[in-house]
C-alpha cells in the first residue's frame, strides 16, 4: 500500500506484529507515536480518527528510581574510560537510551556548550517526539572530554549500540548496585531519573526548563505532575547503599 492508504487496520496489524515479536507495551506505544507523529508532521495523511483511544497500548506507570550518591560514586570508580564518559553524559543530560546510542561528536557545540538532540537520517533513526529535538547544556569539565569524530558510543561494528543499556547494567553489577525489588526501569532510565531528581532538587532551574531539557512533550511540559514526582524523591544522598 502507498503511505496515503494507511488505515486504522494497518496500524492495529502492526501493533499486533510488535506484540507477537515480544515487544513491551512501552516500546509498542513509542513506535506507534513515531509513525503517527511522522505522518502528521509531513501532512501525508489525516491522523484524527485513524486510531481510537482504546487502540493505544496502556502506558506503564512507573516511579522514579534515581541512584543515590554512594551508588553513583561506586559506579564511576569501577567504570572504564568509555564507560565513565557514558555515565557522566547520562548524569549530566538525562538523555534517553536511543539518544545516547545515536549521539555523535558533531552534535556537540563547544561554543554554545550544549549537545543537540536531533534526528539521524543516516541511521534511519528519529527522536521519540517532536519535543525531543532539543539542546541540552553541558558543563566545561565534561565538554572538554567530548572530542572526536563519529558516534560517541558505537558498538563493535561502528554502528549505534542498540544494547547500550547493557553497558550501564554491567557497570552497576560490577559496582555492587542492586536494583530496587520493584524496579521496572532500565538501568539507563535510572540515570535519567537521577538527572531529573537532582535538577529539581537543586532549585537552580525552572521546572519548565528541566522539562524542556528532558524532551517532554507538550502535555508533559504543561504539567508539573511528573517533575513534582521527581521532587518527592529528593534529596537522595541522605540514604545509604
Amino acid at each position: 500500500n502507498c503511505v496515503e492508504q494507511i488505515t486504522r487496520k494497518d496500524l492495529l496489524d502492526y501493533k499486533d506484529h510488535l506484540y507477537a515479536n515480544g515487544k513491551k507495551p512501552d516500546t509498542v506505544l513509542n513506535k506507534l507515536m513515531v509513525i503517527t507523529t511522522w505522518l502528521r508532521h509531513n501532512q501525508i495523511i489525516e491522523i484524527t480518527g485513524l486510531l481510537k483511544s482504546s487502540d493505544w497500548p496502556e502506558k506503564r506507570q512507573t516511579s522514579p528510581q534515581p541512584f543515590i550518591g554512594a551508588e553513583i560514586t561506586a559506579m564511576m570508580e569501577c567504570a572504564t574510560g568509555p564507560e565513565k564518559l557514558l555515565l557522566r553524559l547520562a548524569l549530566a543530560t538525562g538523555m534517553r537510551k536511543g539518544e545516547l546510542s545515536h549521539a555523535e561528536f558533531g552534535d556537540i557545540d563547544g561554543f554554545g556548550k550544549f549537545i543537540h538532540i536531533k534526528d539521524k537520517p543516516f541511521y534511519n533513526w528519529e527522536t521519540k517526539t517532536v519535543s525531543s529535538k532539543r539542546k541540552i547544556p553541558i558543563g566545561d569539565g565534561l565538554l572538554a572530554d567530548l572530542h572526536g569524530t563519529g558516534l560517541l558510543f558505537p558498538n563493535t561494528y561502528g554502528q549505534p549500540d542498540d544494547h547500550i543499556d547493557r553497558v550501564f547494567e554491567a557497570v552497576g553489577v560490577r559496582a555492587g548496585v542492586r536494583p530496587p525489588a520493584d524496579d521496572k526501569a532500565s538501568w539507563c532510565h535510572r540515570w535519567r531519573d537521577t538527572f531529573a531528581t537532582r535538577a529539581v532538587d537543586s532549585r537552580i532551574l525552572q521546572l519548565r526548563d528541566i522539562s524542556r531539557y528532558m524532551g517532554h512533550d507538550a502535555e508533559e511540559a504543561g504539567s508539573s505532575n511528573m517533575l513534582n514526582l521527581y521532587a518527592s524523591y529528593a534529596p537522595m544522598d541522605s540514604e545509604e547503599v
